[in-house]
């Protein structure tokens, strides 16, 4: 498992300014020529300890999807679902492993839905598990069986529902197209048993096919919404794509590549071999594929490798070819201006030191526990919450 915090203490000494994360400032937009780092752009709201109890106790939540009633997220494993309230505190388990109904086996994936529903990837099951604001189970939608009759295989674990028509899966395996790396997907509730059917509406070809005829073939594990658009990021390379599933036709509007100097490019693996596991994930962590995608009120945060984020506009202009270093890793979901990260107890201390700034706070869930999970919510500093595009939007 990768870990969820790097403690980066060369952002407070010289090298951080090096050139090993700084580009010429004729390739920086001038909101980011003073930022040296990923703090001086987002500050710390509020860090708080998630409560542990008997039934609810791990130390990495695998997916944590925020919500205005709190926030629902796994245990380590993806085997339990479990809500919990804004302040910390445990509400219940709302999911299980098992076989029956409303139970899961492994959730890969969570994020919020159209009507302010929450749905989670069951990546075994090959199933959505939808539930409402409160925490109650609705329905499970099995996607595995709605689309075998079309001759495709649901892969995930990232998706999208922006309304209850249309459905965005990252991953798909389509029999007649070898080519195909995502679908969208029209729905169609029966309203006499309230089941679904489910149609291909597009299928997306993106795949990077020289890289996984070499290595094999990674899912697409990042899909996040940008106002009415969709970005999906790269397991392979420091680049993403841009869809429009409301368009009749071409939906893939632009891949990006992302542009700094590290930037992990095909070429990077040219002298490295299939069975060299150590480079390459050398190569996907530091130089970076795309780990998240961070949207905020006027900005957008593409994390690259496990390093830093690079900026961009909501139109998917690049601001800064460069990567700003955070000292959190753990970016798990973004909600209304909100970023929400994972960290351990012990690292809260560390940033504290690192930042000279005071998070604890007093907590009746705080046992003291090194490893037990703390929330840490970060939002935009003022000055780039105010930011406005300079240039026209491209006609996606």
């Amino acid at each position: 498992m990768i870990p969820i915090f790097i403690f980066l203490s060369a952002l407070t000494t010289p090298s951080s300014t090096s050139h090993t994360f700084n580009v010429n400032h004729t390739n920086i937009n001038s909101l980011f020529t003073d930022a040296k780092n990923f703090y001086n752009i987002l500050e710390i709201e509020i860090a708080f300890p998630l409560e542990q109890t008997d039934i609810a106790l791990f130390d990495n939540p695998f997916v944590i999807v925020m919500t205005d009633s709190g926030y629902f997220l796994t245990n380590d494993q993806g085997t339990q679902i479990l809500k919990y309230f804004p302040d910390g505190s445990f509400d219940r388990i709302i999911a299980r492993r098992g076989v029956g109904p409303g139970e899961i086996q492994r959730i890969t994936f969570g994020t919020r839905i159209y009507n302010q529903k929450i749905a989670f990837w069951d990546s075994i099951k090959g199933s959505v598990y939808i539930f409402n604001q409160e925490g109650d189970f609705e329905r499970e939608l099995n996607l595995a069986n709605l689309l075998r009759k079309h001759r495709a295989t649901p892969i995930g674990p990232a998706f999208a529902w922006p309304t209850e028509e249309t459905f965005i899966l990252s991953n798909a395996k389509l029999l007649d197209q070898p080519r195909v790396q995502a679908i969208v997907l029209n729905l169609k509730r029966n309203k006499k048993d309230n089941h679904f059917e489910a149609s291909i509406r597009h299928s997306l070809s993106f795949r990077e096919v020289d890289h996984e005829n070499k290595f094999g073939i990674k899912a697409c594990t990042v899909l996040s919404q940008v106002e009415s658009r969709f970005w999906i990021g790269s397991p392979y390379f420091s680049s993403f794509t841009i869809l429009n599933p409301h368009k009749p036709q071409a939906s893939v509007l632009a891949q990006k590549k992302i542009l700094f100097p590290e930037a992990l490019t095909l070429k990077d693996f040219q002298d490295v071999t299939s069975d060299d596991t150590k480079t390459r994930f050398k190569l996907n962590n530091f130089k970076g594929s795309v780990f998240s995608i961070m949207p905020m009120e006027s900005l957008v945060f593409v994390q690259v490798g496990a390093l830093g984020f690079v900026p961009f506009d909501k139109d998917g202009h690049q601001l800064a070819e460069k990567r700003f270093v955070s000292p959190l890793t753990g970016l798990r979901d973004t909600h209304k201006g909100t970023a929400v990260f994972v960290t351990f107890r012990e690292n809260i201390a560390k940033l504290e030191r690192l930042l000279n700034v005071s998070l604890f706070e007093e907590s009746p869930y705080d046992i003291g526990d090194g490893d037990q999970p703390y929330i840490v919510l970060m939002r935009l500093r003022e000055k780039f919450k105010r930011y406005q595009p300079q240039h026209p939007p491209p006609n996606l």
